[in-house]
């Protein structure tokens, strides 16, 4: 088995925790009785810890078709499920990685679904930058979830300040938690995951983002 690159393993250190993150909030969620959620694992299986170990295990590979790791979800929303799709290649001269999120809520009765995917540079002028953009699936372009939103899938394409596929996923997180909640996962992984404490390319990513959402002060008289 090739050793993971630096990179490689960061990645695989922050989808690790979100995973087991994941699963500590559904065991403890009261959702598993409700018809749309029914509806929901008609449609999806769970990766398992091995499956998300694969992450640092290969190269280059994704999750199975269908197949979603579960987040903790948005607190003010009626009946949330957050998960989360991983293709990624390590083997490319630049890591090549989609992350694809899929939002499932209730608004005035109704449930729906909303995506997005965020991925590495890709070829040609028109997306050759870390973005984010909003999907109707989860890794499965020929299967649109059935409560999906018609959106677009092209537009808007929001550009994001990763260097990295670390960051790239870090970014994914801010996006999702907001500031406070960065903080928080920040603070709790680097204290349960030694390992993290350990990686210079994660860290360097923790300081990057959040250097993002950090107050600043105008000082007196600034304009």
């Amino acid at each position: 088995m090739a050793k993971p690159t630096d990179e490689q393993r960061a990645v695989a250190l922050i989808f690790e925790y979100l995973h087991q993150e994941g699963l500590d909030w559904f065991r403890n969620a009261d959702i598993e009785g409700l018809e749309y959620y029914k509806k929901i694992r008609a449609g999806y299986d769970f990766v398992d810890e091995e499956q998300v170990g694969q992450i640092r295990a290969k190269p280059a590979s994704q999750f199975p078709k269908r197949h979603v790791s579960v987040m903790v979800p948005p607190a003010k929303h009626k009946h949330p499920l957050l998960a989360l799709w991983v293709r990624w290649n390590f083997k490319a001269a630049a890591a090549e990685c989609g992350y694809y999120i899929g939002f499932w809520s209730e608004f005035d009765g109704a449930h729906s679904f909303v995506g997005f995917r965020f991925e590495s540079p890709e070829e040609g002028e028109q997306h050759d930058y870390f973005h984010c953009q909003p999907c109707r699936n989860l890794g499965d372009r020929e299967r649109d979830d059935e409560m999906a939103v018609p959106i677009s899938q092209r537009t808007p394409t929001f550009p994001l300040p990763a260097r990295n596929s670390a960051e790239l996923a870090l970014a994914m997180v801010l996006a999702l938690r907001g500031r406070s909640g960065f903080e928080e996962f920040r603070r709790k992984m680097l204290v349960r995951v030694v390992e993290a404490r350990n990686s210079s390319v994660l860290q360097a990513g923790l300081k990057k983002i959040g250097e993002l959402v950090e107050s600043r002060l105008a000082p007196a008289g600034a304009v």
